[in-house]
C-alpha cells in the first residue's frame, strides 16, 4: 500500500501511531505505554471490524484502550508516524494524555472524514489527515468486498440449480 515505505520495524513507544494490517485496509492507535493502545473502533463489542450503528441511524465509533495483541487480532502490526517528515508530532505526553482523555467516547464515524486513521493523526499531530481515505484505499476495498460477494452468490445459486 505504499504506506510501510515509512514504517519503523521497532516496539512502539508512548505516543507512537501503531498501524494494524487488516484484510484490504489498515488501522490505526496510539500507543499509550504498558503494551497499550487506543484506538477509534467500533461501537458494538463484537464482531470487531466497522459495522457500525445506532439509533439515529447514523455510523458509530467509540475510542478504546485495549492491548496491542487484543487490537492485532493475530495479524502484523509495527510503528508508522505517518507524517513526521512533513509535521511537528507532539510531546509524547501530550498525545497520551490526549489519547487517554478520548477514552470511552463515542463519536460519528464517517470512512473518508473521521475514521481511526484520522483519530490517529489529529491525536499526534493536531491535524486528521488520512492518507487510505485520500487514495481511495477503502473505496476500492469495498468495491472488491462487493464484487467477491457477487462471485460467492453467483457460485451458491448455481450449486442450487
Amino acid at each position: 500500500m505504499g504506506q510501510e515505505e515509512s514504517a519503523e520495524k521497532r516496539e512502539p513507544e508512548p505516543g507512537d501511531i501503531v498501524e494494524f494490517h487488516r484484510v484490504g485496509y489498515r488501522h490505526y492507535g496510539i500507543a499509550v505505554g504498558n503494551g497499550y493502545v487506543v484506538h477509534l473502533t467500533s461501537a458494538e463489542p463484537e464482531p470487531p471490524g466497522y459495522h457500525f450503528s445506532s439509533s439515529s441511524g447514523r455510523p458509530k465509533a467509540k475510542v478504546k484502550k485495549e492491548h496491542l495483541s487484543i487490537v492485532a487480532q493475530g495479524n502484523k502490526y509495527w510503528v508508522n508516524n505517518i507524517n513526521d517528515h512533513k509535521m511537528k508530532p507532539r510531546k509524547p505526553e501530550v498525545i497520551v494524555s490526549l489519547a487517554e482523555a478520548m477514552v470511552g467516547k463515542e463519536m460519528d464515524y464517517n470512512l473518508l472524514k473521521s475514521n481511526c486513521e484520522h483519530f490517529a493523526t489529529m491525536l499526534r499531530y493536531g491535524d486528521p489527515q488520512s492518507k487510505q481515505a485520500d487514495a481511495g484505499i477503502i473505496t476500492t476495498t469495498v468495491g472488491t468486498a462487493l464484487g467477491a460477494a457477487v462471485v460467492i452468490g453467483s457460485a451458491v445459486t448455481a450449486r442450487r440449480t
